[in-house]
C-alpha cells in the first residue's frame, strides 16, 4: 500500500468498488466501439495489481489477437511472483509484443517502507529473477517515486538496476487528494537536477549543488565521474569502450580518436547477418537497444563506425597506444583483447580534431562526413549524445546493423570548469535483435546543411534563422531533438505539412511549434510511440521546419560573447573556432557606449566600458554556435 497512492482510500470508502469494476467482455465491448482506439499502437494496462484481474489472459489475448502491430505494456508491483509466471506462461505466445513497467523505491527497507509493505523488496528481486530466467527478452522497465524520505537511495538503485540491464525512470509524486504529499524546494530540485547531469556520483562534489543546498564554508566541486556501464550478458549484447582521454583543469577540448574491434566469436550465429552492401561476404549483426554512457563534463559525443576492411596493424593506422589508466600511453596491439588492463583501450592517439576532420593517424577517408555527422560511403552513425547517458530502443521490428568487425570513430568534445584534471570515458552497450524483431532499420536525422547559419548575430541582439528539411516517402517519425550552444534560447520544430524553403525564405510557420526545447546543455527530446506516419507522394506533406534563436547579449547584456572570457581550447586553432574575436569588430560593453563599434580601444566606451564585445558566430566551440535538428525514423515501404 503505497504512500503516495489514495487507491486505498478509495476503495476503503467503498468495499463494494471491486465488484463494479468492468469486466473482461464490458471492457472489449467498449473498446469494440471507439473508433479512435482502433488506431492505437500501445496500450498499458494498470491497477492496482493487474495480475490480480479476472480474465486478465483474455484481456492480453484480445489485444494481441486484433491489433497486429500493438505492443501491450503491464503495470505490477512485481510482488506475486508465482501469479506473474503463470499468467504470463498462459500469453506466452505473445510474449515478444509485451513489456512490464515497475517500481522501485529504494533498495530493502527503503522500498518495504515506501510501499508500505514489509517483504515487497525480497518479492520484487524473487519475482525479477523469475522474469529473467524465464522470459529472458521480456523488457522490464524501472520508476522511481522520488520522495523526501527516499532521495538518498536514488544513487544504489540506479546501480542496482544497471547491472541487471534495467532501465530506470524517476519521477515525482502526484499529488492525489488523500495521499501522502512530499515537497521539495525549488533548490532542491535545482540541485538534484545538477547532480544527475553530473553522472550522479556517489561520492564528491557537483558544483552549484552545495549552494543550492545551503552548505556553509567553500568548496571545490570535483570533476563529474560516471560509474562504468556494465556490459550486458554474453548472449544477449557486445559492449564498446572509448578509453578516458585526458582534460585539463579549466579548459575545453574536441578530440578524435579510434579503436578497433572483432565481435565475430562473440555475437552469436542467430544475431549475425550478411551484408554485402559492406563488401563482397561481409558479415554483421543486428541490434536493437543501443546505450551510452558517458562523463558528465561531455558536451557531445559523435560516435560512428569507420567500414571499410583494413589491416588495423597497417596502412595509415596508428601508432596504437592505450588510453587511460594504469597502461596509458603504452603501445599496445589493437587486436588483442583487453589489451591494456581496466579502465584503459587500445586507441589511436587522441588529438585535438573538428568532428574528426584531417584526423592525422587513420586513412585519409576516415573522417569522411566531418561536421556532418551523419555518415558517409565510408562511415555509418552509431550513436552519441549530450548528455550522460543516452538509451535508444526503437520499437520492436525496428534494427540496426553493425559489420562484425570495424572501427570506431569516437569525437568527443567536453570542457572542465573545475581546478582539478579529469579523463573522459565512454561505453556503448548493443543489444542484438533476434530475427523476429527484424523489419525496418532505423535512420538517423542529422540535419547539418544550415548548421552554421546565424552568423554573425551582431552584439548585444537576437536573431532567428530556419531551415526545412524532407524524410523519404513511407517514413515513420521515431524522435526528435536539436543541438546548438550556449546562446541558443529557443530551438523549435514543426510537423509536416510545410513547403520546403532555404536561406532567408525559411520563416517560422504561423502556428504552434510540435517541439520546443530552451535548454541548450539538456535539449528535450520528443519520442512517437506509436511512430508518425508520412505516406504521401507530396514532399510538403513530408517536410519539417526548425527555427532557432541566438542571443548575444540582447537580454543580459554581460552575456554577450565577449574578447577577455574566450574558451582556453586547442581547438582554437582550428578553422571554424572564432575564440575571442579581432579588434576590428569589437564592441563596446558597458558605459554609455554600449553597442558601439571600438577597434579594441577602451577609450572609446568612456567612463564603465570596455572595448570587448563580439559578434557571435556559427562554429564549434561553446563560445561558437551551430543549429541541428536531430532524430531518427524508418522506412516502412507497403
Amino acid at each position: 500500500r503505497c504512500r503516495m497512492c489514495n487507491v486505498w482510500g478509495i476503495y476503503g470508502g467503498d468495499r463494494l468498488m471491486p465488484r463494479k469494476e468492468m469486466s473482461v467482455e464490458e471492457l472489449v465491448d467498449y473498446i469494440e466501439e471507439s473508433r479512435i482506439l482502433k488506431r492505437t499502437g500501445g496500450v498499458v494496462i494498470s491497477g492496482g495489481e493487474p495480475f490480480l484481474k479476472k480474465g486478465f489472459q483474455e484481456l492480453c489475448t484480445y489485444f494481441m489477437t486484433h491489433y497486429q502491430n500493438l505492443r501491450v505494456g503491464i503495470l505490477s508491483n512485481l510482488y506475486h511472483h508465482e501469479l506473474i509466471i503463470k499468467k504470463l506462461k498462459d500469453i506466452e505466445p505473445y510474449i515478444n509484443r509485451l513489456w512490464i513497467g515497475t517500481s522501485l523505491d529504494g533498495l530493502d527497507e527503503l522500498h518495504n517502507n515506501t510501499r508500505g509493505v514489509k517483504d515487497a523488496f525480497s518479492q520484487f528481486q524473487t519475482s525479477l529473477g523469475l522474469l529473467k530466467t524465464t522470459f529472458p527478452r521480456l523488457p522490464v522497465v524501472v520508476n522511481y517515486t522520488l520522495t523526501t524520505d527516499n532521495y538518498r537511495g536514488i544513487y544504489d538503485t540506479h546501480r542496482f538496476c544497471r547491472e541487471r540491464g534495467l532501465d530506470l525512470s524517476i519521477q515525482f509524486p502526484v499529488p492525489w487528494k488523500g495521499a501522502e504529499i512530499f515537497t521539495f524546494s525549488e533548490d532542491q530540485l535545482k540541485a538534484i537536477r545538477l547532480w544527475i547531469r553530473g553522472g550522479a556520483p556517489r561520492d564528491g562534489i557537483v558544483g552549484g549543488t552545495l549552494e543550492l543546498l545551503g552548505c556553509a564554508g567553500s568548496f571545490e566541486p570535483d570533476p563529474n565521474k560516471i560509474n562504468p556501464l556494465p556490459p550486458p550478458a554474453s548472449n544477449e549484447g557486445v559492449q564498446l569502450y572509448a578509453g578516458g582521454w585526458a582534460l585539463d583543469s579549466e579548459s575545453e577540448d574536441e578530440v578524435c580518436f579510434a579503436t578497433y574491434y572483432d565481435f565475430t566469436d562473440d555475437v552469436p550465429p542467430e544475431f549475425q547477418i550478411d551484408c554485402p552492401e559492406y563488401g563482397e561476404g561481409r558479415k554483421c549483426f543486428a541490434f536493437r537497444r543501443n546505450e551510452l554512457a558517458q562523463d558528465g563534463q561531455s558536451h557531445h559525443s559523435i560516435i560512428n563506425v569507420y567500414v571499410p576492411e583494413s589491416d588495423p596493424n597497417g596502412g595509415s593506422w596508428g601508432p596504437w597506444q592505450c588510453l587511460g589508466g594504469q597502461t596509458d600511453g603504452e603501445p599496445c596491439d589493437p587486436t588483442v583483447a583487453d589489451a591494456c588492463g581496466p579502465r584503459s583501450q587500445c586507441a589511436t592517439p587522441a588529438v585535438t580534431s573538428i568532428a574528426c576532420v584531417l584526423y592525422p593517424y587513420a586513412p585519409p577517408d576516415f573522417s569522411v562526413g566531418g561536421v556532418g555527422g551523419g555518415g558517409s560511403a565510408t562511415s555509418v552513425p552509431l550513436g552519441g549524445a549530450q548528455e550522460s547517458t543516452s538509451i535508444d530502443l526503437p520499437p520492436v521490428g525496428v534494427y540496426s546493423v553493425l559489420p562484425l568487425t570495424g572501427y570506431v570513430s569516437w569525437n568527443s568534445h567536453a570542457f572542465n570548469l573545475t581546478k582539478k584534471g579529469t579523463t573522459i570515458e565512454q561505453w556503448v552497450n548493443l543489444s542484438f535483435a533476434p530475427e523476429s524483431e527484424r523489419q525496418w532499420v532505423r535512420e538517423q536525422i542529422f540535419e547539418s546543411r544550415a548548421i552554421f547559419s546565424m552568423s554573425p548575430v551582431q552584439p548585444f541582439s537576437k536573431r532567428e534563422v530556419c531551415t526545412s528539411w524532407t524524410l523519404p516517402q513511407h517514413s515513420h517519425l521515431l524522435s526528435l531533438s536539436s543541438h546548438m550552444h550556449q546562446r541558443g534560447e529557443l530551438f523549435r520544430i514543426w510537423l509536416p505539412p510545410n513547403q520546403p524553403c532555404t536561406g532567408a525564405a525559411c520563416q517560422p510557420p504561423g502556428r504552434e511549434a510540435d517541439y520546443s526545447s530552451r535548454i541548450y546543455d539538456d535539449p528535450a527530446y520528443r519520442y512517437y510511440d506509436p511512430p508518425n506516419v508520412y505516406s504521401s507522394s507530396d514532399a510538403a506533406d513530408r517536410t519539417f521546419v526548425a527555427c532557432a534563436v541566438y542571443d548575444n547579449g540582447a537580454d543580459n547584456p554581460f552575456e554577450v560573447k565577449r574578447e577577455s572570457t574566450k574558451p582556453n581550447t586547442p581547438a582554437c586553432s582550428f578553422p571554424a573556432a572564432y575564440c575571442g574575436c579581432s579588434e576590428s569588430v569589437r564592441a563596446c560593453l558597458g558605459g554609455d557606449s554600449q553597442g558601439v563599434p571600438c577597434g579594441g580601444d577602451d577609450a572609446v566606451c568612456g567612463e564603465g566600458g570596455t572595448c570587448d564585445a563580439c559578434p557571435l558566430l556559427g562554429g564549434v566551440t561553446t563560445d561558437d554556435e551551430m543549429f541541428l535538428p536531430l532524430g531518427s525514423y524508418y522506412v516502412a515501404e507497403p
